[in-house]
């Protein structure tokens, strides 16, 4: 599966196999692999039908399991757009050429471009000096398919023009069945107010 066909057009948008901050994105692969599933196995039911006489009620009982769970998986999903609408934290997911796939509207916030802009973007193309600083370990992360996590990096970024912030951020491999790296997600956070603070606190001391 190409990672683009699996991408979604929601406030966030997905991960691989992460800790605790990153699970509701895992879900979202979990949930498209089943929603998938639910679906091929619908129609494969449906041709099954078609060449053998099956009892109507248990057709209609099928039917309507299947409904059921797939209103089921919508739910969480709406639940979980819901919590990506609203958490602190810079979310996207990335395919292994480094084009937006998915972000949520934080992570836009952070870099100061709207979700629109992102979308399909080359990041060295829409953030160019983000890129110089992290693309090389975002490539890391594809060619090992292992983590890097709570790094800091001072880049420019239109949020902030003529000004460096610090951001933390954290990379995990989208990993296929076999483990092949289809992208990266990545967590981040803009610390420079929060390091500032230290910084005053400390010189008071």
């Amino acid at each position: 599966t190409k990672p683009a066909e699996t991408a979604i057009t929601a406030p966030l948008r997905t991960c691989g196999r992460v800790d605790w901050t990153m699970c509701v994105p895992c879900f979202t692969l979990c949930c498209r692999r089943t929603f998938r599933s639910a679906k091929e196995a619908s129609l494969g039911d449906a041709s099954q039908r078609a060449k053998s006489d099956e009892d109507p009620d248990q057709v209609l009982e099928e039917r309507d399991i299947l409904r059921q769970q797939l209103a089921e998986l919508a739910d969480r999903e709406a639940r979980r757009k819901h919590v990506l609408s609203y958490t602190p934290l810079g979310l996207c997911h990335l395919d292994r050429e480094l084009r937006f796939l998915e972000i949520n509207e934080c992570f836009a916030q952070v870099n100061g471009l709207a979700v629109e802009e992102l979308l399909g973007q080359k990041i060295d193309a829409v953030l160019p000096q983000v890129a110089t600083a992290i693309v090389p370990q975002l490539r890391k992360v594809i060619d090992t398919g292992e983590p890097i996590t709570k790094r800091t990096s001072y880049v420019e970024t239109p949020a902030h023009p003529g000004e460096r912030h610090l951001y933390e951020h954290s990379y995990y491999p989208w990993q296929s069945e076999d483990d092949t790296v289809l992208g990266i997600s990545c967590v981040v956070r803009d610390i420079t107010e929060r390091v500032r603070a230290h910084e005053v606190g400390s010189i008071g001391v």
